[in-house]
């Protein structure tokens, strides 16, 4: 693994725990998003843990992972006020998400997600992004991501296609998504398309 994170003292201590059981992982670090390149052409890596300030706007920067065209999976962390930084990174490469006061026991399942080709998002995260969203609104946009028609949906939750439309524009807007490629994105990483998650209307 590859910690980036300018916190010298951060970074250590979360090496220390990677490394130790039950990940027992080899761990690398680097101050700055900008030294990794050359570290993930030297050696394998299997996933990069980077503090969200880092990785530049949004997850913008984290093109510089893109060594040599690896898609070495990417979790970015955040301090508790850059918050809606680590949001707006959601539609971002990166496949997790948390905030870096997270319990360490959802924070090593996550890892453990990610290494297994999944994406992971903090429940710190999660429940207040859904908890803007009326019932109607989540339930359209879940099946909307799942790639449900509009009649589909419309039927399954028993209204018109107009009022299925308008709970997906009130969905966007509150989540700051921009259509239904970005929602499916979104849903998917945040853990939402999955089909064993309850729908309530």
């Amino acid at each position: 693994m590859l910690l980036i994170d300018a916190h010298l003292l951060f970074l250590q201590a979360l090496r220390k725990l990677l490394s130790s059981p039950p990940l027992g992982a080899s761990v690398q670090v680097a101050t700055r998003l900008i030294d990794a390149p050359a570290i993930l052409r030297a050696m394998p890596v299997d996933l990069v843990i980077c503090d969200v300030s880092a990785a530049g706007l949004g997850g913008a920067d984290l093109a510089l992972l893109a060594v040599g065209g690896l898609k070495t999976p990417v979790i970015l962390l955040a301090d508790g006020d850059e918050t809606p930084l680590l949001m707006a990174a959601v539609l971002s490469r990166a496949v997790g998400f948390f905030r870096k006061d997270t319990p360490v026991e959802e924070f090593l399942e996550g890892v453990g997600t990610a290494l297994r080709g999944g994406s992971a998002v903090g429940r710190d995260l999660l429940e207040p992004a859904l908890a803007a969203l009326s019932e109607r609104e989540k339930t359209a946009l879940t099946l909307s991501a799942r790639r449900h028609s509009m009649p589909s949906i419309a039927a399954t939750m028993g209204i018109s296609k107009d009022a299925v439309r308008e709970a997906l524009d009130g969905a966007y807007r509150k989540v700051g998504l921009n259509g239904r490629l970005q929602a499916i994105r979104w849903c998917t990483k945040m853990g939402l398309t999955q089909p064993e998650l309850a729908i309530r209307d």
